[in-house]
Order: C-alpha cells, then structure tokens, then sequence
C-alpha cells in the first residue's frame, strides 16, 4: 500500500512516503512549490532510487527537502546547490536490526555520499529505525 502523509498542514511542506520500492508517487511537481522545497529534482531523483534499491524489504522510505529554512545561512551562500541542499531522511527497516545508530548512519552515508559530493549537499539529517523501534515511538507518541 502506497501512502503520502503531511506531518505538517503547511501544503508546500508534503512529504513523500513509499512503502514499497515498485511504487512511487510525486506529490511536489505542482509548479506552484518553489524549487528549494521540491523532492523531484536531480539531487533528490537519484538519492531516493538508490534508497529504494537498498531496502526493498518492507521498508518506509521518507525524503523532505529541508532547503528553504537555510536559504539565508552564511554556510550556503557560495554553494553551488541552493534547491536541493539540505537533505532530511526518515527510514524504517528491518535492516538496522541489530545496527546501533552510527553503524546505520554510516550505512547511509556510503550509499548515498557520491551523490551528496555530486550534487553538493550541504546537510543530510537522519531517522533510522527498526520497524519495532517505530512502533515504540509511535505508542508513546499516543499517550
């Protein structure tokens, strides 16, 4: 089952959530959403392919483009990426069992630093958990 979930009512700030790798939606083509918080560009396209290549299990993949809070930061101003700079990654997979936090992250980082040189991402913020880590949260989350 394929699902878009907005964790915030602003329209412009949708996520874009797969639950399955065969199946994917772009829910920020509306050419309405400036491009600094747009999932669909180059740097994006080719990070959320290699993401879904590696966890195939069922697995919930969420890609935000974080871009736009940066925009006047001292740090961004000679990039040579404004749009796509500031990358924010939520990963649920049975594939960190057993991984303590700086063994997934690096996980990460070496499927996806090519990329990120590439395209000169300038930040990557991660949330990995294990579909029962998850679970946790979001009971807790509920009380």
């Amino acid at each position: 089952m394929l699902r878009t979930i907005a964790k915030t009512p602003l329209r412009n700030l949708t996520p874009i959530r797969y639950l399955s790798h065969t199946r994917m939606t772009m829910n920020t083509l509306d050419s309405d959403v400036p491009a600094n918080q747009r999932t669909d560009g180059p740097a994006f396209t080719s990070m959320r392919g290699l993401l879904l290549q590696q966890f195939q299990s069922p697995s919930t993949v969420s890609i935000y483009n974080d871009s736009y809070k940066h925009a006047g930061h001292h740090g961004i101003g000679d990039s040579s990426n404004k749009t796509e700079s500031h990358v924010r990654l939520e990963i649920v997979s049975s594939e960190f069992t057993g991984l303590n936090l700086p063994k997934r992250h690096r996980l990460i980082y070496k499927l996806l630093g090519d990329d990120m040189k590439k395209y000169d991402v300038h930040a990557l913020q991660l949330s990995t958990k294990t579909p029962e880590e998850f679970e946790k949260a979001q009971a807790r989350n509920a009380d």
